[in-house]
């Protein structure tokens, strides 16, 4: 039979680690940050400082080459999601000005929604209409909102990458 004093036992001098609480508190405080931010911006941040407590501890052990690599392409992995995450971000920001939540949200209603207020004044021919988009080129709603759904899919492939999900995964 196993004993289990004998199958845990490690040596305490090599594998004791005094970072252990500190770096566990970057980790819980990203996760209280994720769970209380209503920014796309906040978002992010707290993910990232989730990220980069997990990216230590799995690469804690620097005897282990296993925990080394593991936590070198982990560390990559990651770093390349947070570029998507990004890109999608400023693409987000571009077309739709704010990454604050409740605006997106406000955004996505009016450009999706067949008779606004916005497309009404959009069709009508009137001489201040005519005279503000003269010189800009003019763009369908429908632009818009395929422009605001494509960066809402690269957004959610970087999240989806850094969360390693399925098929994202390694």
């Amino acid at each position: 039979m196993f004993n289990l004093k004998e199958l845990f036992q490690i040596e305490r001098d090599h594998y004791k680690i005094i970072e252990y609480p500190l770096i566990t508190q970057f980790i819980v405080i990203g996760g209280i940050s994720l769970l209380s931010s209503n920014d796309l911006i906040t978002i992010f941040l707290s993910i990232e400082l989730q990220s980069y407590g997990l990216y230590i501890l799995s690469t804690i052990y620097r005897n282990s080459e296993s925990s080394t690599g593991a936590g070198l392409t982990y560390f990559l992995l990651g770093g390349l999601s947070s570029c998507i995450i990004l890109l999608g971000l400023s693409f987000l920001y571009i077309n739709s000005g704010t990454t604050s939540l409740d605006g997106l949200y406000l955004i996505y209603n009016i450009i999706t929604s067949d008779n606004n207020l916005l497309s009404f004044f959009l069709t009508q021919n009137n001489e201040l209409f005519n005279s503000i988009t003269s010189s800009l080129p003019i763009f369908s709603l429908n632009y818009y909102q395929y422009a605001i759904q494509f960066s809402l899919v690269v957004l959610s492939v970087g999240f989806l990458f850094k969360i390693s999900a399925a098929p994202f995964h390694s």
